[in-house]
């Protein structure tokens, strides 16, 4: 009980090893996994909803993107893979968004 309130807990979200331990690769793997799939998806709704998939598609790229700058930019291990995993979080929140926007627009 001590270890949990001191914070070394290990199942606490922040002291997963992916988030201490990594090299930043298995982001930018997951995470092109994900622009794969939401860029198809928004691909495929663009005829229903044209503005909103390109803004989307757009977005997503410029996060992935972002996600390859940390990569090589950032040296301070933690710092990079806390960042890469917002961006992670904002590249989904961004396809999600561009979805509920078509979807309410039909």
């Amino acid at each position: 009980m001590r270890e949990a309130i001191r914070g070394d807990d290990p199942t606490r979200m922040r002291n997963q090893p992916v988030l201490w331990t990594s090299q930043g690769r298995s982001w930018l793997i997951v995470g092109g996994v994900t622009l794969a799939l939401c860029g198809g998806m928004l691909l495929w709704l663009m005829p229903l909803g044209f503005l909103a998939s390109l803004l989307g598609l757009v977005g997503v790229v410029v996060v992935y993107a972002g996600m390859w700058v940390l990569r090589v930019d950032v040296h301070v291990k933690h710092r990079r893979l806390v960042a890469m995993a917002w961006l992670y979080l904002l590249m989904l929140a961004i396809a999600f968004a561009a979805i509920v926007w078509i979807g309410f627009h039909q």
